[in-house]
């Protein structure tokens, strides 16, 4: 952050809320919308990432590939808070009238050198886990709590989602990071290199550790090595044994102010 002091508005602790399988805490029989974490963290500071929005409303919502935001722009532009990874494509449909973005749409630029990004940029997209991550640091939370950073197949699945929730069309082109290709590779290119993942992309994060920052992994079976892991029996504990709720509307608008004091937001204007 750019600022000396830290603002009581932003809570201590953040949970951060991944894609992975181990959400589900092995509840497969139950629907994703009746999953216990979702009523467990209501009350908390949450930064949602990717497809979540559809089964629990978070604090800050972000996605990182433009297509994701132009296939679900109607749902996205509805919530409170939305961060997205800024690309020349939002300025081109703007010039050309084809595209409106709202004002709880913020647009951040992409860092990959995590020791020089500030609030204006985030480390690092190419994960929207790292960027969620970077973001929470930035905020200056000191407690962070990692949900579904599994980087790995869990319980024969990779996702707390499946295929038909994690799949969009974009201009005649299929996205999706779910599962498995054919060739057994994951389509999820990262959880293919694990060693790569834990010494280059979520290795940085070892000195924001360093720094009196707690980065706990809920999910015991992650291929995520970077940080202490703990189970939902533990995270549920902890959470109520120092309950807070917040006021999310309060957080949403000190993040914003936030964003505009540093000009965060790319947007084109006429």
């Amino acid at each position: 952050m750019q600022t000396k002091t830290r603002s009581k508005m932003i809570p201590n602790r953040a949970i951060i809320i991944g894609g992975g399988s181990s959400i589900r805490e092995n509840l497969w029989h139950i629907k994703i919308r009746k999953l216990p974490i979702w009523k467990a963290i209501k009350d908390e500071f949450t930064i949602g990432t990717n497809f979540s929005f559809k089964w629990f409303k978070s604090t800050v919502q972000m996605y990182g590939d433009y297509q994701f935001y132009d296939i679900h722009k109607e749902q996205l532009n509805k919530l409170n808070l939305v961060i997205g990874r800024f690309d020349d494509f939002y300025a081109n449909e703007q010039r050309n009238n084809r595209l409106k973005i709202p004002d709880n749409i913020y647009l951040v630029e992409n860092s990959e050198d995590y020791n020089k990004q500030h609030i204006n940029k985030l480390y690092c997209f190419q994960l929207i886990g790292l960027a969620g991550l970077s973001l929470a640091i930035q905020l200056e939370c000191r407690e962070i709590y990692l949900l579904g950073y599994d980087a790995c197949e869990i319980d024969g699945y990779t996702h707390f989602y499946d295929v038909l929730e994690g799949t969009y069309l974009w201009r005649k082109n299929t996205y999706c990071g779910v599962g498995r290709k054919t060739n057994n590779q994951y389509r999820t290119n990262n959880y293919n290199n694990i060693n790569e993942l834990n010494n280059k992309w979520f290795a940085p994060f070892k000195k924001a550790v360093s720094k009196n920052i707690k980065i706990y992994n809920v999910s015991l079976k992650s291929k995520i090595e970077i940080f202490p892991k703990i189970g939902y029996s533990e995270f549920y504990y902890r959470l109520n044994e120092n309950i807070q709720k917040i006021h999310q509307n309060e957080i949403q608008e000190e993040i914003k102010k936030r964003f505009n004091l540093f000009k965060v937001s790319k947007r084109i204007t006429k």
